[in-house]
Parts: C-alpha cells; sequence; structure tokens
C-alpha cells in the first residue's frame, strides 16, 4: 500500500521562524555532517544547482525554479511534496518513492538545449499553451533585454 503525497493544505504550513537556525545547530555539531555543511549567502538555488552539477546529484526540493538551472546531463531534481512510502520486504523497512526529473533529458526530448527559455516563455505569458511556449523557446527571442532579465 502507497501514501498518498501530502495535501496542498499540510505542504503550505510554513516553516517555524527557529526551523533552519536549529537545523543548521544540529549540521554544526554532527560529526557526519558537519565538514560538509555550508552556509551560503543568499539564495540558495545556484549553489545547489552547481553542486548537483559537479557531483552529478539529485537536489531534493520544494522549489521548482531548480528545474530551470543548468544542473548537467545527469543530475536531477526530485520534490518533497511528491515523496511516498510504502511497506518494505522487513516487517519496519519503509520504501520511500518519488519523481526524479532528470532536465537535460527533458530538454533533450523537447529539442531545447535547456529549459531555461522555456520556463521563460511560459513566465512572460501565463495564458499562453505548452505547445505555443515551446514553439517560442525554439524562436529567436523577441524581446533579449527582458530574457538577460530573466536569468539573473
Amino acid at each position: 500500500m502507497t501514501s498518498p503525497p501530502l495535501s496542498a493544505s499540510l505542504r503550505t504550513i510554513p516553516a517555524p521562524p527557529f526551523l533552519v537556525p536549529a537545523v543548521l545547530d544540529a549540521l554544526a555539531r554532527s560529526n557526519q555532517y558537519a565538514a560538509i555543511t555550508t552556509v551560503v549567502p543568499g539564495e540558495a538555488d545556484p549553489y545547489c544547482a552547481l553542486a548537483a552539477r559537479n557531483l552529478d546529484a539529485t537536489i531534493l526540493t520544494s522549489d521548482s525554479d531548480l528545474l530551470v538551472y543548468d544542473i548537467g546531463p545527469k543530475a536531477s531534481v526530485m520534490f518533497f511534496n511528491q515523496i511516498s512510502t510504502s511497506p518494505g520486504e522487513a516487517v519496519l523497512d519503509t520504501v520511500l518513492q518519488a519523481n526524479v526529473f532528470v532536465t537535460a533529458a527533458i530538454a533533450k526530448r523537447l529539442q531545447l538545449p535547456n529549459l531555461h527559455r522555456l520556463a521563460y516563455e511560459i513566465k512572460a505569458d501565463p495564458t499562453v499553451s505548452f505547445a505555443e511556449a515551446l514553439r517560442r523557446a525554439k524562436s529567436p527571442v523577441k524581446d533579449d533585454a527582458l530574457f538577460r532579465a530573466f536569468g539573473e
């Protein structure tokens, strides 16, 4: 039996204000994780994307923006809200399951170099169909300044 993903109401509960400092403190005190934990200034997305690209890693996140970053040909993105559980073979075992998105493979299937331009087209016109956004993503950019600003 597989548990369903968390309901929208449970996914939207904001983290308590002390949660991040408490997790960072626990990581800093950990013999296993202290040496490999890094706090970065500002938004963590570009740092996570770079690390995933360098390590061919999977980013576990709730932020779909990470699908747009160039994370390389083997790295992937997985979302917290898509994790489900099912019983494992042993009595106390639990199996976690989730979709894994290899953005390079998605872009290749769509015949795009990456997903950045497609995301720009959808953001620029939220009413556009996916097929039309994809067509636009394969055409020359109409407004270079807006496209560059989107990437910043």
